[in-house]
């Protein structure tokens, strides 16, 4: 029998409600487990693929613009491919020290967070990172593949979209803002918000300061857009930390890199995980 290199990789980070804020009024952040991956997944989905009063997420939406197919831009297509995503990063995070945040509000759940704690990210392009496409999608995902994968679409303009996404992923630019950190800080992976306008995003990024500032460690995040970046400076990230262009003929977006050095905690790390077999600095 074959049996997968990353099976025994240790799981999720080992925290629990009590590592996190205390609730404000009706808002509270919890971290989430197998049994909740469902709502999060609807709730990710919707957040990421956006509707009439939001335009879902900016990286997503760009490239998605270049399908011809009109496949990915119906609200079919998106749900679809917005549900793996999000299935895909949830499983991720619950493999590989990974921590999933939900808001709850009035006690229903209306955003997600997906961070990783120091030492636990993985190179974008690495062979950590080939190794754990290959484990989650053939050991936790029954060898699903992504609704209109956007490499399988070789001959639309949706294809060079996403190549020029995963350039900007690898790119120098980038990775002169967390390379010298050399793993130590807290990577904000993914935030949706399926209820805005009511604090349930700051909520979650500031758990996931709460959760760096324990650690005495920064928090870093990759986005794009100008709408988001006007948010994630209201959240304490840096201004001018890292810009790159993503490009296609006439078509172009910012995706930035920002930093956020919170006050460093006496004490131990918030967030105890197996020894990293994956991650190198």
């Amino acid at each position: 029998m074959t049996v997968c290199c990353c099976c025994h990789i240790g799981g999720p980070a080992q925290l629990s409600d009590a590592d996190l804020p205390p609730a404000q009024f009706n808002l509270a952040v919890t971290v989430l487990t197998r049994k909740d991956m469902a709502e999060a997944v609807r709730v990710g989905r919707v957040g990421f693929a956006g509707n009439r009063s939001t335009p879902g997420e900016p990286v997503q939406a760009w490239v998605h613009a270049g399908d011809p197919t009109g496949a990915l831009p119906t609200a079919a297509g998106r749900q679809a491919h917005f549900d793996y995503l999000i299935r895909f990063s949830f499983l991720q995070a619950q493999s590989f020290g990974g921590v999933v945040l939900g808001a709850k509000l009035n006690g229903q759940l209306a955003g997600i967070a997906i961070a990783y704690p120091p030492g636990r990210m993985i190179d974008p392009g690495s062979c950590d990172e080939l190794c754990m496409f290959g484990h989650i999608c053939c050991c936790k995902m029954s060898c699903a593949t992504p609704p209109q994968d956007p490499k399988a679409l070789h001959m639309s303009s949706f294809k060079p979209r996403f190549a020029a996404f995963e350039r900007a992923m690898k790119s120098e630019a980038l990775a002169a803002v967390w390379k010298p950190l050399r793993k130590q800080y807290w990577k904000l992976e993914i935030l949706s918000v399926d209820t805005p306008n009511v604090g349930v995003g700051t909520a979650l990024v500031q758990a996931v300061h709460h959760l760096a500032d324990k650690d005495g460690a920064p928090t870093y995040v990759e986005f794009a857009g100008e709408q988001l970046l006007s948010f994630y400076t209201k959240q304490g990230f840096g201004e001018h930390d890292a810009t790159c262009k993503l490009e296609h003929g006439d078509s172009t977006i910012s995706m930035y890199a920002r930093l956020r050095n919170g006050a460093a905690a006496a004490g131990g790390s918030s967030a105890k995980v197996a020894p990293d077999t994956m991650a190198r600095s």
